[in-house]
């Protein structure tokens, strides 16, 4: 770990901060729209789904472009992008404005995930790339928990637009930066001789040591394949793809209804929206430690971690649903929650970041990031319906824990494959 490696993990952990800012920071001012705009109840879960389903979409198409047209510049697009839209809000007047701008702002906020992922994990040590890959995005986790705080101190003096200012020019001054601090990855600059001089620039500030010979050419022990869909399923990807897909699927299920539903359980009992706030707060924190927790072993164990974060995850938000529990014990039990399904998601992240070669890494990782983020706008989406048809909420959550024990069954199957893919 050098300057360089350093300047990457600081700056994609920065920007994954301010993602997970712009993509929650709709769910803690949804009680003062609804107040404003007068939108039924069951409408919170279009709200809260409606940046979550572009997240599914941007992987896709910024995987892939960035294959074919460097992680850098696609990193900064994609900023640029979520940062303009997320601007956009503070002018929103109506419910389906806003559903339009969350939407299309998460895809760029998607597009930034997919990418970041794929290059830090191109910076990293092979020994530590578990935990290089987790600090690089780990802040996705923190800044749930930066934006209940700020919604906390702010939403009691300014108004609902002042969150959608701060979750704007955020990223705009940071893409700038960017475009002056952060290097091209230099597996990417590896696969066409064409830029063997910027990267030997750049080998030279990861290792000053070494003495280049003019003229020298840098080449990946790879197949130089561009990024197609049968790509991502050749040999053990034909498995280990597939489980993938539905362990993040699941994980990112169970973290966006846990984290958008509990404050609607707490409001709906008559709890202030300010103390409120504190349960995503908590989910998001503690899921910042749980994503830390789980770095080290995923370096030394794979993918065995998972299912039983898995396990805790099914008991954990079951106990959420237990109906008079109070709002402190019901904090507190987001807080565990956040611990485990966090940790869930980025021991994900971090098998997902290994398992490709350079040529598709992006593409193959968006593929596996996109998919999985379906569950994002499924697991909300899906309560209000529930909602509206007379589920109860308490219920749900009762479903929700019990889905975590297919989330196992796949963790369990995909560990010892995974293992020997790296191998």
């Amino acid at each position: 770990m050098g300057p360089v490696h350093w300047i990457v993990v600081v700056v994609s952990f920065v920007l994954m901060l301010i993602d997970g800012y712009d993509l929650s920071c709709a769910s803690f001012v949804a009680p003062l729209l609804q107040k404003e705009w007068g939108f039924d109840k069951a409408s919170f879960g279009l709200l809260f789904s409606s940046a979550t389903m572009g997240t599914a979409v941007g992987p896709l198409i910024f995987g892939a472009a960035a294959d074919k047209l460097g992680r850098k510049p696609v990193l900064l697009l994609g900023t640029i992008w979520f940062g303009l839209l997320t601007l956009g809000g503070v002018m929103a007047s109506s419910l389906q404005q806003m559903l339009i701008l969350r939407f299309v702002a998460g895809i760029g906020i998607g597009g930034v995930i997919a990418t970041a992922i794929a290059y830090v994990s191109e910076f990293a040590p092979k020994r530590i790339r578990a935990t290089m890959i987790v600090m690089g995005v780990v802040g996705l986790a923190l800044g749930g928990g930066v934006g209940a705080i700020i919604a906390s101190k702010l939403l009691a003096t300014y108004t609902w637009r002042s969150m959608f200012w701060i979750g704007g020019l955020a990223p705009l001054a940071l893409a700038l930066l960017g475009i002056f601090v952060i290097p091209e990855s230099p597996k990417y600059l590896a696969l066409s001789p064409d830029r063997s001089e910027r990267l030997t620039a750049l080998v030279r500030r990861l290792a000053p040591e070494l003495n280049i010979a003019p003229g020298t050419i840098f080449r990946m022990p790879e197949q130089t394949e561009r990024f197609t869909y049968a790509a991502a399923f050749k040999g053990n990807l034909a498995v280990i793809v597939p489980l993938l897909m539905l362990t993040t699927f699941l994980a990112q299920f169970a973290l966006f209804f846990v984290n958008q539903w509990t404050l609607v359980l707490l409001t709906s009992g008559g709890v202030p929206i300010t103390r409120a706030t504190w349960a995503p707060g908590a989910f998001q924190i503690l899921g910042f430690v749980g994503a830390l927790a789980i770095t080290r072993p995923v370096d030394r164990f794979g993918c065995f971690p998972i299912p039983l974060l898995f396990i805790a995850a099914a008991a954990v938000i079951a106990c959420i649903g237990i109906p008079g529990i109070g709002d402190t014990a019901t904090i507190a039990l987001s807080g565990a929650a956040g611990f485990c399904i966090i940790g869930l998601q980025f021991g994900n992240i971090a098998a997902t970041g290994q398992v490709f070669p350079t040529p598709i890494r992006s593409g193959g990782v968006g593929l596996i990031y996109g998919v999985g983020r379906i569950g994002s706008f499924v697991g909300p989406g899906l309560a209000g319906l529930l909602i509206a048809a007379g589920v109860s909420l308490n219920t749900l959550f009762f479903a929700v824990g019990a889905l975590m024990l297919v989330g196992a069954t796949a963790g369990f199957l995909l560990s010892p494959r995974y293992a020997r893919h790296l191998r």
